[in-house]
């Protein structure tokens, strides 16, 4: 009978530690797998394409003073300064690109002088306008987001800066940058 005790004994331990285990009785683990995707919609960078130049047109030097010329992002020529320089003809517009982003891509736009072709004066006073895209300027700092269309054409005006008695009477080509941030 001794016998007995022990296997019974025996086997209401195993059971409890089974039990503990979770591998019999109701005490099971259980779990639930679902797949779940994950996506991405890769897009390219805004792509500008300059389509004009920012050209000031002939000028006739000053006998006295300094002037700068401003040409608007609307292609409007003003002559400013003390100077006593004379606006002529010649081809006067704002320089122009298009910009293609994708729709929501918020971008920013700065224009900086970068060289004067050895003519001594610089540009600045950048000013922008879009068309058919975001409605902002070009200061440092603005920002625009492209809508549904996600095309745009901006043009930029600026001033020529520093026409002065002795510059020298030759067609010069100053350079600036533009800049268009996104995000």
């Amino acid at each position: 009978m001794v016998i007995r005790q022990r296997s019974l004994a025996f086997g209401a331990a195993l059971a409890s530690v089974l039990t503990i285990a979770g591998l019999i009785g109701g005490n099971v683990a259980r779990a639930a797998q679902t797949i779940t995707d994950a996506k991405v919609s890769v897009v390219n960078a805004p792509i500008v394409t300059q389509t004009a130049d920012l050209e000031f047109g002939q000028v006739l030097r000053p006998t006295i003073g300094t002037n700068n010329i401003e040409v608007t992002p609307s292609g409007v020529r003003t002559l400013l300064g003390t100077g006593n320089s004379i606006l002529l003809g010649g081809t006067v517009r704002a320089a122009s690109y298009t910009i293609d982003a994708v729709p929501g891509t918020t971008i920013s736009v700065a224009a900086a002088f970068f060289d004067g072709g050895g003519s001594g004066m610089t540009l600045g006073n950048f000013q922008g306008s879009y068309a058919g895209g975001p409605s902002t300027g070009i200061n440092p700092g603005d920002a625009a987001t492209f809508p549904a269309n996600a095309s745009a054409t901006l043009t930029v005006g600026g001033d020529l800066i520093g026409l002065t008695t002795t510059t020298q009477p030759q067609d010069f080509t100053l350079t600036f940058t533009l800049d268009v941030n996104y995000q």
